[in-house]
């Protein structure tokens, strides 16, 4: 049992993330962009922030609901964005998180 959780826990480290882009395109709409093999990128589709989202002062869990009803999860990292980026797209997050929660 232990070899094949190591098995799984080896070809999940293996596979390769693909890099994603998220974008606030307006006061309060995300688009998630995702990275191709050929060096383009997508468009983009509109995601909205999930409730369940993670976000602390050094950790962004996001969950992305997008239009046709699937998620995505998307970990950000203050060094896995440029320097001046993190903080404006935290407060961005809890803002919009925020607007939700009085909207409910």
């Amino acid at each position: 049992m232990c070899v094949l959780g190591g098995a799984v826990a080896l070809a999940a480290a293996l596979t390769k993330a693909k890099p994603q882009r998220l974008d606030i395109v307006d006061v309060g709409a995300l688009r998630l962009a995702v990275y191709q093999k050929a060096g383009g990128v997508h468009a983009g589709v509109p995601v909205s922030l999930l409730g369940g989202s993670t976000l602390w002062p050094r950790l962004l869990v996001l969950r992305l609901g997008r239009e046709d009803g699937g998620v995505a999860t998307l970990l950000v990292l203050p060094d896995s964005v440029a320097a001046a980026t993190f903080r404006p797209l935290a407060l961005a997050c809890r803002a919009i998180a925020a607007r939700g929660a009085e909207a409910e």
